[in-house]
């Protein structure tokens, strides 16, 4: 087994990158989750929770944190892109 330093929260993320693309999205979200506690400023992470939020049909739980995002990173095209289809499909708007 490998041991990642518990603070890496790099290192965390991407672990919970492999469960999201696997389909585990309860390991997931509990090692994005870590990762955000760890650097809430990285909105890579953030991207990667509404992705779980949005494949677990928690979809106003993902606006929500896409909001978030587009707080961190106002200028970002793909971001707001993301926030406004969320948006079309919950029919908020």
């Amino acid at each position: 087994m490998i041991e990642i330093d518990p603070q890496d929260h790099k290192a965390i993320w991407q672990i919970g990158e492999m469960y999201l693309i696997t389909g585990d999205f309860e390991t997931a979200e509990l090692l994005i989750d870590k990762a955000i506690s760890i650097n809430q400023s990285n909105p890579k992470y953030y991207v990667s929770m509404v992705e779980v939020l949005y494949n677990t049909d928690r979809k106003k739980e993902a606006v929500e944190m896409m909001e978030k995002i587009v707080k961190l990173r106002p200028t970002t095209p793909s971001y707001l892109l993301t926030l406004a289809d969320l948006y079309l499909e919950l029919q908020d708007y």
